[in-house]
């Protein structure tokens, strides 16, 4: 069997102690990133939609725009 004697078992404990904080620490980081990569890209689609349509909008309005296109957003 794998866990032979109660040390086999500890060492077990401590390195699921010592990584569980790092798996933590990187899917925070992940999340964060993920959120700034989301505002950027709609970001991106406010100027392009400006670009398109020779207006200057802001976020509530491109948000308003889309919402009356029906179900394609």
């Amino acid at each position: 069997m794998f866990l032979k004697s109660p040390s086999d078992m500890m060492m077990i404990t401590v390195l699921i102690a010592t990584a569980i904080p790092s798996v933590t620490k990187q899917s925070s980081a992940v999340d964060e990133k993920g959120c700034e990569a989301f505002v950027q890209m709609l970001q991106q689609q406010v100027k392009s939609y400006q670009l398109d349509l020779k207006v200057i909008s802001t976020l509530p309005d491109f948000l308003d725009e889309i919402s009356k296109m029906g179900d394609c957003f």
